[in-house]
């Protein structure tokens, strides 16, 4: 499995940069990051359908993106928590933020 997602995590909060963990050619095998990335399907990095109804729940000011290469797919995404159906993507992908924070 080749992957090379660069995954950026912001808190939302003060003037602090996002903090930013960038996987270079790297197997499943070599670290928690890439264990987390090669675990991630393609519906976890697709954005929510625009006719879904989702509860509206706020989840907090966070923020994150997944950009780069995964499984051969070019990945750019993009994850907030202002609505459940965002809360639920965000759980998703949250192992591999996990190794951003």
């Amino acid at each position: 499995m080749r992957s090379s997602p660069c995954a950026s995590y912001s808190d939302g909060r003060g003037p602090d940069s996002a903090r930013a963990l960038e996987l270079d050619g790297a197997t499943v095998a070599q670290s928690a990051a890439c264990k987390a990335a090669g675990r991630l399907k393609a519906a976890d990095l697709a954005p929510t359908p625009s006719n879904r109804a989702c509860t509206q729940l706020y989840g907090g000011p966070e923020t994150a993106s997944i950009h780069g290469v995964l499984d051969g797919r070019r990945v750019d995404a993009s994850f907030k928590r202002t609505d459940g159906c965002e809360i639920a993507r965000w759980k998703a992908i949250e192992p591999l933020l996990d190794e951003v924070r």
